[in-house]
């Protein structure tokens, strides 16, 4: 079966991190290198360079809209024009429009009402502004997305039962299912005993992941402690500094390569988000590697880590309730190592490779 997938990747050198798509690069590439048995996939883009597809007129009016803000601020818009024999499309966050009698599979990581509410502040009259043109004119150019016309699809999953909440409370949809995104089970080598306990933060969006927070926390927590250390993969804050003498490491960015070397050499994964997390990719990520989850109680992350079995689960925003629980780890260092081992068999049963290929490609033979 012949696959054209529609979904986004980052550059491989970014030039501003808070357009990043980081999750969603990341969930692009595992499509792309592990494709379920029997499936051939092509990525839009060098379907794009080849001539397979080509741009729809609509694409240039729509795109003109959106850089004029008429249309909301979010994924580009894509529609195409085919010119080869696809058995089917599959589309991840971009709106797109209906192509000829090509089924179309589509999914998304939660909404982008959240984003332009959540984390870009937007006022809520420019929102309702540009949603109002939104559904008028996905009905004139026949696009569809998770939000807008999403009962055009041959099948519609989203990677979250909160996800999936929010789509039917905020839009009424009711033709979507959930389909947790699976990641590849990584082979780890032995952790040797060690006083030394590595605290690993990963985000770009460093206020709204919680990464102040932690900050206050471990700062309070190395004044009792010091064999603890933070790293922090993100940038920081302009009225932030941090140093390497109050054990402390930070990188505005770095490689997934080396990410994933950094989830294989850390202890426990801190992701507190105060308010919003839309999914949090890092979280399945660092519990493949065996690493201790800490999260907060909001959207999605509940989903991931069961409160004192495979992790633990603090009241979001609360410092006093993260200086507790990392307190609880860093006396008893085994208990890091209980919650990390049930954490990597939760993510084996629930959020691997091997879980999510079975049920996509039940969907596509599905259609």
């Amino acid at each position: 079966m012949r696959v054209l997938v529609i979904s986004p990747k980052d550059p491989q050198v970014p030039k501003q991190l808070k357009l990043l798509m980081g999750g969603e690069s990341t969930y692009t590439n595992m499509l792309l290198t592990h494709p379920p048995v029997g499936i051939t996939f092509d990525y839009f883009e060098d379907a794009l360079r080849s001539g397979d597809i080509s741009y729809h007129w609509s694409y240039y009016v729509l795109l003109f809209l959106q850089k004029l803000r008429i249309l909301p601020i979010g994924p580009r818009i894509q529609a195409f024009k085919i010119h080869a024999h696809y058995d089917a499309i599959y589309d991840h966050a971009y709106p797109v429009n209906q192509i000829s009698a090509i089924p179309i599979i589509a999914s998304e990581s939660s909404s982008n009402f959240i984003f332009l509410d959540q984390y870009l502040q937007l006022p809520k009259w420019y929102i309702n502004i540009t949603y109002f043109f939104k559904k008028i004119l996905f009905h004139i150019f026949d696009i569809s997305d998770g939000e807008i016309r999403s009962e055009k699809f041959d099948n519609f999953f989203v990677f979250s039962k909160w996800a999936m909440r929010i789509k039917n409370s905020e839009f009424r949809i009711q033709n979507c299912r959930v389909v947790y995104p699976g990641l590849p089970i990584p082979k780890l080598k032995q952790k040797g005993k060690r006083k030394l306990i590595k605290i690993l933060f990963v985000g770009v969006w460093f206020e709204r992941k919680g990464g102040r927070i932690l900050l206050d926390v471990f700062r309070n927590l190395r004044r009792k402690f010091t064999n603890i250390e933070l790293t922090i993969l993100g940038e920081l804050p302009k009225d932030l500094e941090v140093s390497k003498s109050e054990g402390i490491t930070q990188y505005n960015f770095v490689p997934y390569k080396t990410l994933l070397e950094y989830y294989a050499s850390h202890d426990i994964l801190v992701h507190v988000p105060p308010e919003i997390e839309g999914y949090g990719m890092t979280v399945p990520e660092a519990m493949s590697y065996g690493m201790c989850p800490v999260v907060s109680n909001i959207c999605v992350l509940p989903e991931f880590v069961e409160h004192m079995k495979s992790g633990l689960v603090i009241d979001a925003g609360s410092q006093k309730n993260l200086e507790q629980a990392l307190g609880k780890l860093i006396k008893n260092p085994k208990l890091i190592r209980q919650y990390g081992d049930a954490a990597r068999n939760r993510f084996k049963q629930k959020f691997s490779l091997p879980v999510f290929q079975k049920k996509l490609l039940t969907l596509f033979n599905s259609v």
